[in-house]
């Protein structure tokens, strides 16, 4: 789910595991889209399956780690058929790879200089392994999870019921992930329970600014603010696709509140500053727009330009954007703070003004992404008036 992305407070790692959530297999499915089959821990070798009706070309396509340290490019033009399977070794430059253990058809990692690769891909001392498949515009195809006791957690971005009568799909049936219904269990009572309590915590501050602004505590929001990253985390043990896609959905609804109160109180602790009520328009605006546009254009073949330069520098430095929506929290939290106390300290006073550029940093990506998804929408608009519909 791409809007699964679109966080008012975006933590690129978080949030890229928790769009995973929304395309996880826990049933026994006959798969029909391309997805990551199979990998070795040990012989550092990754299967990417076509079990479709169609060949897929896999020209801009990229494997990489969960952060993005370890990147294999496919080549120009390359085809993985209909029914067809490709094994990509990581490692064919090793003194340990085995050249007689390969079947065709394969790739060898090599390095920008043309060289076989011999760095490992899978650390074999981690508890977690995880291999991504992207598609030229950065989104994710598909995943798989492996974890140090061999568990298996396969992720598809979409899934259609196979063909009556195709053959094809006989070799891809019953793929499943290993679940644990315990864990699947506590997260389905524990999310909607954050949530409300999110909720709740978002609206007992909005009604002490406007009613009792001397008995405001701040401290409501950090309380929404653990909720939320709880409720993603919790998330991340669902074992259906719908549910984790509805209580993403549910998230993001609430997100939308949490930028209404926050602006509105602020406003309010502020009259004399005009400008938090323009950043409520213009933020709710951005968000609306990429809500409803991003998951009805995530698998259309053409992003404008800017949504993959942005993508890509999230998915490069994801650090540094966390950082930035962090210190808009902590800013907004500082904001609060202030019109409590009858003083600031000097010290709280710096950590303020070197938070607004990291404010308007954060506000101008959430309205950028927002923009991106807009541009789309606009392109494919003036693209199905001059050509006709897909």
């Amino acid at each position: 789910m791409a809007s699964a992305k679109l966080r008012r407070v975006f933590l690129p790692t978080l949030d890229r595991r928790v769009a995973r959530a929304s395309m996880q297999i826990y049933s026994a499915t006959s798969m029909t889209d391309v997805y990551l089959s199979r990998a070795d821990i040990g012989e550092q070798w990754i299967v990417v399956s076509n079990p479709g009706t169609y060949d897929i070309d896999l020209s801009g396509y990229t494997l990489a780690n969960e952060n993005g340290s370890r990147i294999f490019r496919f080549p120009r033009h390359y085809i993985i058929f209909a029914g067809e399977e490709t094994t990509v070794w990581c490692t064919p430059g090793a003194t340990a790879f085995n050249p007689r253990a390969l079947r065709e058809p394969y790739l060898l990692w090599t390095q920008p200089n043309g060289s076989l690769a011999d760095a490992p891909f899978f650390n074999q001392n981690a508890a977690l392994h995880d291999v991504v498949l992207l598609d030229p515009y950065l989104s994710e195809v598909a995943s798989l999870q492996i974890t140090a006791s061999g568990h298996k957690t396969f992720r598809v971005r979409q899934c259609r019921a196979p063909a009556n009568g195709a053959y094809v799909f006989a070799r891809y049936r019953n793929v499943s992930s290993d679940a644990s219904s315990v864990a699947h269990i506590i997260a389905v009572a524990m999310t909607p329970v954050l949530e409300m309590a999110r909720l709740w915590f978002l609206m007992t501050l909005l009604l002490q600014v406007h009613w009792v602004p001397a008995s405001t505590e701040p401290h409501l929001l950090v309380y929404a603010f653990v909720c939320d990253i709880a409720a993603r985390v919790a998330s991340l043990f669902l074992q259906h696709a719908s549910l984790a896609s509805f209580l993403a959905q549910t998230s993001m609804g609430i997100d939308q509140l949490h930028v209404v109160v926050v602006y509105l109180a602020l406003s309010t602790v502020y009259p004399a500053i005009p400008i938090f009520r323009t950043l409520m328009t213009a933020e709710l605006t951005a968000n609306f727009v990429g809500l409803l546009g991003a998951d009805r254009v995530a698998y259309q073949s053409r992003w404008h330009p800017m949504h993959m330069m942005l993508e890509g520098a999230i998915y490069i430095h994801p650090h540094i954007f966390a950082a930035c929506y962090l210190a808009k929290e902590g800013l907004v939290y500082m904001l609060f703070l202030k019109a409590t106390l009858p003083s600031t300290s000097a010290a709280m006073t710096a950590l303020m003004y070197l938070c607004v550029p990291l404010f308007a940093v954060s506000t101008a990506i959430s309205i950028a992404r927002g923009a991106t998804v807009a541009l789309h929408l606009a392109d494919l608009s003036l693209a199905r008036l001059r050509y006709g519909p897909p």
